[in-house]
């Protein structure tokens, strides 16, 4: 199947593969180590706007290159609330599956079959992630992607109407508490400490703010339940 190429709004020397119907794009032109012109940040951010996800092959950046490419995009945040990040880099969460059996600071679950939005059990979840793969199995092991702007499209009006005012608690307790305690400094978000996480509450439907798409923000890993619904309502009931 040949991939359609099409330019980047107002960046013509970045291209863009589509890779499905709604979500998912290849960029070309684009080289990240570096300054960054601003037509290029311009362009790629247009097209994690319209495609959600992007893929930026062979680039091969060392941590603080990563690091310096994710800032053109926006202020940092620490890689975990809980996991620590690289030492002279603590932006940056190095995933390893290996280490994360042997060390208990460390999780195991990046083996598991498992969906996540990252962090939506803080107050204020990132823009995005970057992932840069070092080393990937022949086979197996694939990283996929759901699109909830296109999930949220396709539901009955009435549907929509039903969970628009909606509020979804978020927790991290279940995934996070016990390795917390194992972190003798606790952890830090928006410049604030804790030793503790609580459930938060966000939107079960949230507007992006650039392109005014609306989509379903909840996640199987982290969102216990629905707000105000009996835990008959919520398909897995309050816990």
């Amino acid at each position: 199947m040949q991939r359609h190429l099409e330019p980047v709004p107002d960046d013509r020397a970045v291209k863009v593969e589509r890779l499905s119907g709604s979500i998912g794009a290849v960029l070309r032109g684009v080289e990240c180590r570096g300054p960054l012109p601003a037509d290029a940040v311009a362009g790629v951010r247009a097209a994690l706007v319209e495609h959600k996800v992007i893929f930026l092959p062979g680039q091969h950046l060392s941590p603080a290159e990563l690091v310096s490419f994710a800032q053109c995009f926006g202020e940092l945040t620490p890689a975990h609330p809980i996991m620590p990040g690289l030492a002279d880099q603590p932006e940056v969460l190095e995933v390893d599956a290996t280490r994360s059996r042997a060390n208990p600071r460390y999780r195991d679950e990046y083996e598991n079959d498992t969906w996540h939005a990252d962090v939506t059990f803080m107050p204020t979840p990132p823009l995005g992630s970057l992932l840069q793969a070092k080393v990937v199995p022949p086979a197996g092991g694939d990283t996929a992607f759901a699109d909830l702007q296109a999930a949220y499209a396709t539901l009955s009006e009435p549907v929509r109407r039903f969970i628009d005012p909606l509020v979804a608690v978020h927790d991290g307790r279940p995934s996070f508490a016990r390795f917390l305690a194992l972190n003798p400094d606790g952890g830090i978000w928006d410049g604030q400490p804790f030793t503790e996480l609580s459930p938060v509450e966000h939107p079960v439907v949230r507007t992006h703010p650039e392109s005014g798409r609306r989509g379903l923000f909840v996640n199987p890993t982290f969102t216990s339940h629905i707000a105000g619904l009996s835990p008959e309502t919520n398909c897995s009931g309050e816990r």
